[in-house]
């Protein structure tokens, strides 16, 4: 087990409720829905969030989000399973990406990983420029994980 797949606790598991696209207000404590930007303080323009389930990650000193689908507050067992692979094959997804100059630490950061029916997503942020992409891995049809490319 790796030091992240041991931060993974199912009860820390925080889910997140269907959003539809709208005006929010977040300057007062609870995320409020509003009619215009006219209507507070903090107002942002926010389109459709489907439900989902998140679990905050130490990684390399500071936190990233690790998000998967939930359906009327349930996550299913796969999404659970494939959100410990995401975690337990990190480090050697990363070598990997590294390897292939798909992946320079020194330009840009782990920001987040997504799971999904799909696969799995590694999001990265660039920090000495604005940029954003992700690498994909993919699982076949006997459960062998695979990097499918960047995006």
């Amino acid at each position: 087990m790796n030091k992240y797949l041991e931060q993974f606790q199912e009860e820390k598991i925080e889910v997140v409720p269907f959003r539809e696209e709208g005006f929010y207000e977040y300057g007062k404590g609870d995320i409020v829905k509003v009619e215009s930007r006219d209507n507070g303080e903090l107002v942002l323009f926010k389109q459709e969030e489907p439900e989902h389930g998140f679990i905050m990650i130490n990684y390399e000193g500071y936190e990233i989000c690790l998000s998967m689908p939930s359906f009327d507050g349930v996550i299913p067992t796969t999404f659970i399973e494939d959100s410990k692979t995401a975690l337990a094959r990190l480090p050697e997804w990363l070598q990997l990406l590294e390897a292939k100059d798909w992946l320079d630490r020194k330009e840009a950061d782990l920001a987040w990983i997504e799971v999904s029916k799909e696969g799995i997503e590694l999001h990265f942020v660039g920090v000495k420029v604005n940029a954003e992409y992700g690498a994909f891995f993919e699982k076949d049809d006997v459960g062998v994980w695979a990097f499918e490319g960047l995006c």
